[in-house]
């Protein structure tokens, strides 16, 4: 979200039908999955459905490590610019559980974000928000 794009995690206990599903409606532009072998056939079924639907699959990256990213020495920090985002900017896409329907996305605005933010905001140290799950 800091980067201005949109976070969709998608569970990987879905089928492979399902997550092909999810990725023909929202149109992802790229993906970050896991290393594990499990994750990577998994997404090769989930690409060969799209391909058969005649639709482009997104790109694809490998999750990396935080050492890839940050390297192991400390370097002097420099900050990301502003990055601006409207009220109404789709902030977050998540998905049902599909147990009941085919499994649907539900899209979440950054005004909603900002709601919950305010909820998890702490008077000394500003906001924070711990982890979730969803069921």
């Amino acid at each position: 979200m800091r980067a201005g794009f949109t976070v969709f995690p998608i569970s990987p206990r879905n089928s492979p039908a399902a997550i092909a599903h999810l990725l023909l409606k929202t149109s992802p532009a790229h993906l970050i999955i896991g290393p594990e072998p499990s994750l990577k056939e998994l997404m090769a079924i989930s690409y060969d459905l799209i391909k058969k639907d005649g639709a482009q699959p997104p790109q694809v990256s490998e999750m990396p490590f935080f050492d890839a990213l940050y390297g192991t020495q400390l370097s002097p920090f420099e900050p990301l610019p502003p990055v601006k985002r409207g009220h109404d900017d789709i902030a977050l896409i998540m998905h049902s559980s599909g147990r009941l329907y085919v499994t649907q996305c539900i899209q979440t605005l950054m005004f909603y974000v900002f709601q919950a933010l305010q909820r998890f905001q702490s008077p000394s140290s500003g906001p924070t928000i711990g982890p979730f799950y969803f069921l």
